[in-house]
């Protein structure tokens, strides 16, 4: 089914931009975890492209990473956009 391929693609290159970023931004699984509210074995599993991923878990990540939403679901290869905000840690 064609929804299907959509979705196998989209969770591939969700787990790509993922694992891409939190390398490019030198955060362990366990890191991300705290800073996005996941476990650290479902963002391995997200990035090896073995969850079932839901809208929520994205914006999780996508705060945990402090990234726009939707440069974790593109396919271009640029490196993700970051948003506008200033966020203090």
């Amino acid at each position: 089914m064609k929804s299907e391929r959509i979705y196998r693609e989209l969770k591939k290159r969700l787990a790509r931009n993922v694992a891409r970023e939190r390398h490019a931004q030198g955060l362990t699984c366990e890191e991300l975890g705290r800073r996005s509210g996941l476990h650290w074995r479902h963002i391995q599993k997200v990035e090896a492209g073995d969850a079932n991923i839901t809208l929520l878990t994205i914006a999780r990540l996508a705060q945990g990473l402090d990234v726009d939403v939707g440069g974790l679901v593109s396919s271009c290869p640029d490196p993700i956009s970051r948003p506008r905000k200033d966020r203090t840690r």
